[in-house]
């Protein structure tokens, strides 16, 4: 039997009693295994989120603030009688 986990490894089945151990302490420990994969997926997924509205945050903020500029580059151009090509 191969186990495959974070590595692999065969369990050669020469006694009972110590493959039985085995499989039975692998077998108890998939839920909790599978619990903290499904917490690690769940954090991922929530740090994604944030950075996900941090950058949109952030790309907004330039927007607009490129916006204010170029407004009043073209309010300085209208002073000074600049035509812009």
């Amino acid at each position: 039997v191969f186990v495959k986990r974070a590595s692999a490894y065969y369990m050669e089945i020469e006694s009972e009693a110590g493959i039985t151990k085995r499989l039975n302490n692998l077998l108890e420990g998939l839920c909790d295994f599978k619990a903290r994969r499904e917490k690690a997926l769940q954090d991922l997924l929530f740090q994604k989120a944030r950075i996900e509205q941090d950058l949109e945050e952030t790309e907004r903020s330039y927007t607009d603030e490129i916006e204010a500029l170029t407004e009043e580059l073209d309010q300085l151009n209208t002073m000074l009688g600049v035509t812009a090509a």
